[in-house]
């Protein structure tokens, strides 16, 4: 049965949902930027770059067009050998993995933890081989990965570990901001993102060779300040590519990080407010975090539920009745499927660019042949997992109210 007030909450679940909210004086000073001399354009950036650094504590920060370009610039920046094997999760976005491709690295897929979705460190301890030499973590919706045992991991086997926290600024692991634990951190500025810029992306490190290195892959502009270092021959042309972030989007990124704190706990006040509410219901648990860690939230919160509590019902029955009530939650508990290692870019060598040239036979192998059953990661559609939105810029009032309706409508099933 269809809840008389469902159109009603549809519409005001829609409207809490819009995303980035900028107001006017922060948009009348991104655009400003536009009329000063292409020149002083670049003052937006400069100034990003050193407020993100300052804010994680880095000794470097770039700057780049997206989260790709600044996953791109850190994988160049650690000069692996072509060849060389990294290990990955399967459960995350395209983003985290094909740049390594393009720098002639295999992926090496991996399973995740049942409960943060990230990385699952006995799977990739089990997938080590004498080829490997790096590890990408992704703090997926903004939970925080088992760093402790990554790094120790890494440490072992003389791996550079890679953050990829492009969905979890904000979020700590031991009072320490993540990206900044392993040897090379990455963010995104885009839309969706917990930091909105329209597009933007950027890389952090304390690693003065990686730093330098990744600046001639595509910041050929920023290069001048590293004369006498083994790069500078490169000051004129760098190496062909240009991934500098645009002056408004660096601009609204400076504006949007002065404010981040705030913002920040009020999102955690909107979390609390939903988890708890639903919490108290018998039928559902929040996944849990890793001790010492801090998570933050991108776009989702999942919370595991017991069909037993629930009349046997699955998930999909759930669902439906949540959408009758008018209370919107995500169709799929992730928009990633059943994983990377899945999609043909990576099993079909014919559907991978020819410039792979021989990695590509190389992949696809690694692909068919190491990756193996990630139960996990391929069960996830059929998971007993209920998706929430966070409500990004939603106001307590809406959030309080959405949590009752959540509630009421899961109460009719019990």
């Amino acid at each position: 049965m269809i809840h008389p007030r469902a159109v009603e909450r549809n519409h005001a679940c829609v409207q809490a949902l819009s995303w980035p909210r900028f107001d006017d004086e922060v948009l009348s000073r991104a655009v400003q930027v536009m009329s000063a001399s292409a020149a002083n354009q670049r003052n937006a950036a400069v100034r990003l770059e050193q407020d993100f650094a300052a804010r994680m504590g880095s000794r470097y920060a770039l700057v780049c067009a997206n989260g790709t370009s600044s996953i791109h610039a850190a994988l160049f920046g650690l000069g692996l050998e072509p060849g060389s094997e990294v290990l990955v999760p399967s459960l995350t976005q395209w983003a985290s993995v094909l740049p390594l491709c393009w720098h002639g690295l295999v992926p090496i897929f991996c399973d995740v933890d049942p409960e943060t979705l990230c990385l699952s460190i006995d799977d990739a301890a089990s997938k080590i081989s004498p080829s490997t030499r790096a590890v990408v973590v992704v703090h997926l919706f903004g939970q925080v990965a088992d760093l402790d045992g990554l790094l120790s991991l890494a440490e072992r086997h003389d791996l550079a570990l890679i953050e990829d926290a492009s969905q979890a600024i904000g979020a700590t692991y031991r009072g320490r901001p993540v990206g900044t634990v392993g040897k090379v951190g990455c963010f995104s500025f885009q839309s969706t993102k917990n930091l909105p810029a329209g597009e933007g992306g950027v890389m952090i490190t304390d690693d003065s060779d990686l730093y330098e290195r990744a600046l001639t892959l595509g910041h050929y502009r920023s290069i001048t300040g590293i004369k006498g270092s083994h790069f500078s021959p490169l000051v004129r042309t760098g190496l062909g590519f240009k991934s500098q972030i645009h002056p408004v989007a660096a601009e609204l990124a400076c504006e949007m990080l002065s404010g981040f704190d705030a913002f920040t706990a009020r999102l955690q006040e909107n979390v609390e407010i939903i988890s708890a509410r639903l919490a108290a219901a018998s039928s559902l648990h929040l996944g849990r975090t890793v001790p010492g860690a801090l998570r933050t939230y991108w776009t989702r919160l999942h919370f595991h539920f017991d069909p037993a509590r629930l009349s046997g019902y699955h998930r999909d029955d759930i669902l439906h009745a949540l959408l009758n009530a008018g209370v919107l939650v995500f169709e799929k508990p992730t928009p990633y499927g059943v994983g990377l290692h899945a999609e043909p870019v990576f099993r079909q060598v014919e559907l991978m660019p020819p410039s792979w040239g021989a990695l590509r036979d190389k992949i696809r192998r690694s692909t068919m042949e190491r990756t193996g059953a990630l139960s996990v990661t391929e069960g996830i559609p059929d998971a007993e997992l209920i998706t929430v939105p966070v409500f990004l810029g939603a106001d307590l009032d809406f959030v309080r109210r959405y949590a009752d309706w959540f509630v009421s409508a899961l109460e009719e099933l019990e």
